[in-house]
């Protein structure tokens, strides 16, 4: 799975319309923290396909908007417990169907 972080600085005053519109897209989950700068960052990590609508309509606030800021950053890595459950869980069906493949093809020595 190709992730990428959209970082969004939103300014004070417009978090609640900022969280609204992000709902209208998708995207995998989000963080944000409070700035010194009174801003607010938000850091929504998305699957790569589905960045781009994000990123037309940041563009288009960062046009209207003083203080709104937007940076992408691909994602190498990204681990959370649900994403390793997950992962062992395939893990874990691959082995089985191997083995169940295995017992039920056999293999015969003729010697």
């Amino acid at each position: 799975m190709s992730l990428q972080l959209i970082e969004v600085y939103v300014p004070p005053g417009n978090i609640d319309t900022f969280t609204q519109k992000l709902n209208q897209f998708s995207y995998e989950t989000y963080w944000f923290d409070q700035q010194s700068d009174g801003r607010t960052l938000f850091r929504i990590l998305s699957k790569k396909g589905n960045v781009e609508d994000l990123l037309n309509e940041l563009e288009g606030v960062s046009r209207r908007t003083e203080g709104f800021e937007t940076v992408l950053i691909p994602v190498r890595a990204y681990f959370s417990k649900d994403t390793i459950t997950t992962q062992e869980e395939d893990e874990k069906q691959k082995a089985k169907s191997k083995t169940a493949a295995s017992q039920s093809t056999g293999t015969v020595n003729y010697n």
